[in-house]
């Protein structure tokens, strides 16, 4: 079918570049297949809010990258144990249940029964559970110039706690624009069998794939000098491409014990506070307000333009900017306070 390439490294922002490069490359009618896997990090779609879909805060302490990829989708949460797969093809055609199905066979040799399902995702029924669906893959695509992207994920042996405790989302609501994920059960294949490691999926993918060659182990940083690798090593480090391209939102902030005058109405435009009135009044700012005008919608840069005469509410606010609801006595917030119009 074609080459196999394996990455060296698992910096996401040089495996992102080095799959776009590779894409770059793939001559017409050809097909390549490339696995990487990547260091923590969470990784949302082409055209998603990340405010909306992560524990940005929680990120951020932990020292979790955010990342957006080229490919619309959900967002999905990278690490050890999950391997990430691209086919590139040189051909407009997508082929995506002849991928996938090419999978499906591949892990039934493994002794997996995988299914696909209407959003190509691979799905596991284990009898231990009942016929319970859960997502062990999913995928997102990408059409550019005559050549085609499938890429996905396959939860082999990775931290499932860490993906629900970064994906859950908080009390708060949100106005928004774009793509919103839509969660899933997940499962490991090493939860169906214990024994399972990346290196046998490797293999047996390889396998399916038919070539006379192996995975070819590639480093990044080898493609240093080439435009289309450096322009996208830029792109995928940049908070332009992470939290600028974020459309536009809106979100309402009040919580009981708040001063006369609440809620605050907040716009944000290309990550930035473009607005933030009091309930009832236009667009633009108040002298309250004056000074978040402008900022990123990050927690530590709104406390910081605050200080140092912190007005009482500004930490809370900070704190569901983040997602960091664990934080907050919510028992003192009533349901329609948090809520985004």
């Amino acid at each position: 079918m074609g080459e196999i390439y394996t990455s060296l490294s698992r910096k996401p922002a040089l495996n992102f570049a080095l799959e776009e490069c590779l894409l770059s490359k793939v001559e017409d009618g050809d097909r390549l297949l490339f696995f990487y896997q990547n260091e923590p990090c969470i990784v949302v779609g082409r055209f998603q809010n990340p405010w909306n879909e992560c524990r940005t805060g929680l990120a951020r302490r932990e020292g979790i990258g955010v990342y957006r990829r080229i490919s619309g989708g959900g967002t999905v949460v990278h690490g050890p144990g999950n391997l990430n797969f691209s086919i590139l093809s040189g051909s407009p055609d997508l082929r995506r249940e002849e991928n996938l199905n090419d999978i499906v066979a591949a892990l039934y040799g493994l002794g997996f029964e995988l299914s696909i399902n209407s959003r190509y995702d691979l799905i596991a029924r284990p009898a231990s559970y009942y016929g319970t669906e859960f997502k062990v893959s999913g995928s997102a695509f990408r059409q550019s110039g005559g050549r085609t992207m499938h890429h996905g994920t396959l939860l082999v042996n990775a931290g499932t706690q860490q993906i629900k405790r970064l994906l859950m989302r908080s009390p708060r609501g949100l106005e928004v624009r774009g793509v919103q994920s839509l969660p899933s059960p997940v499962m490991n294949l090493a939860q169906l069998m214990p024994e399972i490691t990346v290196s046998m999926v490797i293999d047996a993918l390889a396998a399916q794939w038919e070539t006379e060659i192996g995975p070819i182990t590639i480093d990044p940083l080898t493609f240093l000098g080439e435009p289309v690798f450096e322009s996208a090593l830029e792109k995928h480090e940049s908070t332009t491409w992470i939290w600028r391209k974020t459309p536009a939102f809106r979100e309402r902030f009040a919580y009981d014990g708040l001063p006369e005058g609440f809620p605050l109405e907040l716009e944000i435009r290309s990550g930035r506070i473009f607005s933030a009135v009091f309930s009832g009044l236009t667009q633009g700012f108040t002298p309250e307000t004056e000074f978040l005008n402008g900022l990123d919608y990050q927690g530590d840069v709104i406390l910081d333009a605050g200080r140092p005469h912190l007005p009482i509410w500004l930490e809370t606010l900070a704190k569901i900017v983040d997602g960091d609801w664990n934080n907050l006595d919510l028992s003192l917030v009533s349901d329609g306070d948090v809520i985004v119009t």
